[in-house]
């Protein structure tokens, strides 16, 4: 799918649909101090920078690839400098960032190679030391869910792809992949649960910490 559709799709659910996957804070309190710079991958509506800013983080940063989305997020957190994001390259220098945060963003990039892709550019951009938040989906084992990864896998070439009614691609992922795709950095904790999906259903989840 073009990059213009999905952009299309997410201008079209501000709103309208509530992020789920959570940044765990008592951890990111006793690791991050006040004064880091912070960089919120996929900032949606601005959820988390506003959880953020609230609790007196000042380095504010987020990259967002709808125009709608980025203008809900200015709204509610104005000290964050919000940039618009092309899905692959950020303009932000090497080393640049103390901390990442990276909720529900695998889900929304199907292709491994992408993925992979993604997790380099986060690798370049933190810096030594720097620490690494990630929430996101598991594979689940539902009739519902194993019908629908088994409809998209030949067009994905992976088990846990599928689309919404609309054609937008999502996935899900094994614990296997993930612990391949994160293997660059150094792993604090990892930990499974459920999430409520944007659209009301529940899936195995997972949050992860990891340090450059």
């Amino acid at each position: 799918m073009h990059y213009k559709e999905i952009e299309k799709y997410w201008d079209s659910k501000v709103g309208e649909v509530e992020f789920t996957t959570k940044l765990e804070m008592d951890h990111f309190q006793k690791l991050i101090p006040l004064e880091s710079r912070i960089l919120d991958y996929g900032t949606g509506y601005g959820r988390t920078l506003k959880l953020l800013q609230d609790l007196g983080y000042t380095s504010l940063y987020g990259i967002e690839i709808s125009d709608q989305m980025i203008n809900a997020s200015k709204m509610l957190c104005p000290i964050a400098n919000i940039h618009k994001y092309d899905g692959q390259h950020t303009e932000y220098q090497d080393t640049y960032f103390d901390a990442v945060i990276f909720l529900g963003i695998l889900t929304c990039i199907s292709e491994n190679q992408n993925q992979l892709n993604t997790i380099k550019e986060i690798y370049r951009i933190m810096k030594p030391g720097a620490y690494l938040f990630v929430s996101d989906f598991l594979i689940n084992n539902d009739e519902r869910n194993k019908i629908r990864y088994k409809g998209f896998e030949a067009k994905y070439k992976t088990y846990g792809s599928f689309e919404l009614e609309n054609g937008i691609p999502l996935r899900h992922h094994s614990k296997e992949w993930i612990m391949e795709l994160f293997s660059v950095f150094n792993l604090i904790s990892y930990k499974e649960s459920v999430f409520k999906t944007m659209n009301g259903n529940y899936s195995n989840g997972f949050t992860l910490i990891c340090k450059k």
